[in-house]
């Protein structure tokens, strides 16, 4: 599982529980790696490979990438710094948090520890005009409704997306523009 600390317990092996951090921090042009979440599974072994036996790993990403643009934030100012985003999917919605991985059959089964909530560290991120992007990483869901809150040195600002139908795919590059 990559990366490792997303790793917490082995004990019901062969099935994985893994955690997407809830808290990111993005890059100007990248995810935060420590929320890209994914498992190396080999196709050639049931069973442990033997001592100092190489096995080859095909990698599966289990999350979704987000690239997330919000343009014409209302009243901000070139004067402020955007300190962290949050954003807030309906109610029943598993954005964040663990999920068990079966390593045999890549089965992926969502954890009621899961959250609606993901709050996105800014300090790395650009802002002109009033807009920012930036990537995150998600569990793949289906988003119905959404809350965009854009938290400053001196405001927040908040935008509400109450019906929409966002599906956002594993493995896949998915874009959003607010």
């Amino acid at each position: 599982v990559y990366p490792a600390p997303s790793e917490t317990s082995f004990a019901s092996a062969p099935v994985a529980i893994v955690t997407v951090a809830s808290n990111q921090n993005p890059k100007a042009n990248s995810f935060d790696s420590g929320a890209d979440l994914m498992i190396g599974v080999s196709d050639e072994y049931s069973t442990l490979p033997g001592e100092n036996e190489k096995i080859s790993l095909k990698w599966e990403r289990l999350v979704a990438h987000a690239v997330i643009s919000l343009t014409n934030i209302n009243g901000i100012t070139a004067d402020e710094k955007i300190e962290n985003i949050t954003l807030t999917a309906q109610d029943d919605a598993n954005l964040v948090g663990q999920q068990k991985v079966n390593l045999i059959t890549k089965e992926v089964v969502k954890d009621n520890n899961a959250a609606n909530v993901l709050k996105v560290g800014a300090s790395n991120l650009a802002v002109a005009d009033g807009s920012v992007s930036f990537w995150s990483c998600f569990l793949p869901e289906t988003i119905t409704s959404l809350t965009v809150k854009v938290e400053t040195d001196k405001a927040y600002y908040t935008r509400e997306i109450p019906l929409c139908n966002l599906e956002f795919k594993q493995n896949a590059r998915n874009t959003l523009s607010i």
